[in-house]
C-alpha cells in the first residue's frame, strides 16, 4: 500500500510540474517608438500579432497605439495557417469601446476577450480601425512563437513580417498538462527512485 501511495505521489508531482503556467506575452517593454500607420479611410489597413496558445483561455489583449487621431478600434481573434490569419473573417470579435489607458502620444488599447483557446494552436490578435487615424507600435523580433501580420485589404489577404512584433500584451489563463522533455525526465527519475526503494525493502526483508 505504501508503495502504491508513493507511486501515486510521483505521478501527481510529475503532472503538477508538467502543468504549463498560463503565460502573459508582453513585447511592449521593448517598444522603441517605432510606429506604422493604421486607420484612415477606407479603413482597410489592419495589423495583428500571432501567438502560440499555452492555456485554454485568452483573457485579454492589448495594443500600444497612437491616439492623436481619435482612432476607434475593433479587436479581433483570427485562426491562422502558415503563420498568417486565414478564413477571410475573425473567429471572435471584441467590439468597441475598448479600455484605453495611459492616454498620451501612445495608449494601451485593451480588449477583454475571455475567449476559449485550444492549447498548442497558433492564433492572431488583430486591431481593425473603424474610425479615425493613428499609428500602432511595433518592436523588433522579441517573441519567438509569433510575429507581426498585416493586411491592406480588410483581411482578405495577409502578409507577415518575421523580423518584427507588434507592441502587444496577450494574457492567457488556465493550466495545461504537457509532457515536456524535462517533465518526462523528472517522471523517470521519480520511478527510478521508487524502484530503488522497493529493491532495498526486498533486500532488507530477505536478510531478516
Amino acid at each position: 500500500m505504501r508503495i502504491g501511495n508513493s507511486l501515486a505521489a510521483v505521478v501527481v508531482l510529475t503532472l503538477s510540474a508538467a502543468a504549463a503556467q498560463a503565460g502573459t506575452i508582453d513585447t511592449r517593454p521593448a517598444f522603441d517608438s517605432n510606429q506604422t500607420g493604421a486607420g484612415a479611410p477606407p479603413f482597410n489597413s489592419m495589423y495583428g500579432q500571432t501567438f502560440l496558445a499555452d492555456a485554454d483561455t485568452l483573457v485579454s489583449f492589448t495594443f500600444q497605439m497612437n491616439t492623436i487621431g481619435l482612432m476607434f478600434v475593433q479587436g479581433e481573434v483570427w485562426a491562422t495557417a502558415a503563420g498568417v490569419p486565414v478564413g477571410g473573417a475573425p473567429i471572435f470579435i471584441v467590439a468597441p469601446p475598448q479600455d484605453v489607458t495611459n492616454l498620451g502620444p501612445l495608449a494601451d488599447y485593451t480588449f477583454v476577450a475571455n475567449f476559449a483557446l485550444t492549447p498548442g494552436t497558433t492564433y492572431a490578435v488583430v486591431a481593425r480601425p473603424l474610425f479615425g487615424a493613428g499609428n500602432i507600435g511595433y518592436t523588433g523580433n522579441f517573441y519567438a512563437d509569433g510575429t507581426e501580420v498585416f493586411s491592406s485589404d480588410g483581411g482578405a489577404t495577409w502578409g507577415s513580417n518575421g523580423g518584427l512584433d507588434l507592441a502587444v500584451q496577450i494574457v492567457m489563463s488556465g493550466a495545461v498538462v504537457t509532457p515536456e522533455p524535462a517533465t518526462c525526465a523528472l517522471f523517470g527519475l521519480g520511478l527510478a527512485g521508487l524502484g530503488l526503494a522497493v529493491r532495498r525493502r526486498r533486500a532488507a526483508a530477505a536478510k531478516s
